[in-house]
């Protein structure tokens, strides 16, 4: 069931100018079909075993993923069979009564994101990416089915982002030269002065924030309560930055520790975020 000489990836576009190569099989839609949608049935089974809350990453790829050819051919679009994906992953989260997140982010075919709330599955908001120039999205603009978080593990760090550490870290990789590097850092002075409006500029301000949305879950990353500033993954690369590779590098009670001013921040946004009287009374 699964495609032999190509790897699932991404094109290029603004978040990696030169696309991406994950180094994973994809599946082959007609065997996939014909097989009656086993092994992804079975694949969604095993993990909910284990958890009743999954998130699939690139949920994109549901209905068309991007086949990198390892000759070097350039990479194209396949069509997969996304409704009947989706019923079976439908089928399998209502047989372990479990909820499940699809990653929603990035160059989004038209109708999928109604077809994801059709079949019940969670959404991904990431605050980083409501953050402009012209301003931040409000709270109360979430979307309230999905799940919200202010990054992920293949963005900057909360601390990161704020020091422009990406944009550092990529110029030295040589992804930008020091012309759209300076570009990079104003924009991003511009995008903190947007989010401090809206949210405040603390780790616990911005967790708060999260936690006043309609949003009907939100995430928090040990990175951003820690205040580490370098990223778990970055995008685009394979050995020339440590991915996947970084510790933590604290014992448990100071996570613990770290995280009780966000929850307890997060706690009170969201009483408050709760008493909060409907539009015009």
């Amino acid at each position: 069931v699964f495609a032999h000489g190509v790897s699932l990836g991404a094109p290029s576009d603004a978040f990696s100018p030169g696309g991406q190569t994950w180094g994973l099989a994809p599946f082959n839609p007609r065997a996939l079909i014909a097989s009656g949608f086993k092994a992804l049935a079975e694949t969604l089974r095993v993990q909910f075993r284990y958890a009743k809350l999954l998130r699939i990453d690139h949920i994109l790829g549901f209905e068309r993923a991007f086949w990198v050819p390892e000759d070097g051919t350039p990479g194209a679009y396949v069509a997969m069979p996304r409704d009947a994906m989706l019923a079976v992953v439908r089928i399998e989260a209502a047989r372990a009564r479990a909820a499940v997140v699809g990653e929603d982010l990035g160059m989004i075919p038209d109708g999928l994101q109604d077809a994801l709330a059709a079949s019940g599955i969670l959404g991904c908001r990431v605050a980083m990416f409501e953050t402009h120039t012209d301003g931040a999205r409000p709270a109360h603009e979430y979307a309230e089915r999905a799940l919200t978080s202010w990054g992920t593990h293949d963005l900057p760090t909360f601390a990161g982002w704020k020091a422009g550490r990406d944009v550092e870290v990529r110029q030295s990789l040589g992804h930008m030269d020091q012309a759209a590097a300076d570009w990079a850092r104003g924009e991003r002075e511009a995008e903190r002065g947007a989010l401090r409006a809206v949210a405040g500029d603390s780790v616990e301000d911005v967790h708060g924030f999260l936690a006043s949305t309609p949003s009907r879950l939100v995430a928090v990353q040990a990175e951003d309560v820690l205040g580490l500033t370098e990223q778990p993954n970055l995008p685009g690369t394979i050995d020339q930055y440590p991915n996947w590779r970084r510790r933590l590098g604290v014992a448990p009670e100071r996570l613990g520790g770290a995280i009780k001013p966000v929850a307890a921040r997060m706690a009170d946004a969201g009483r408050g975020a709760s008493q909060d009287p409907p539009d015009g009374v």
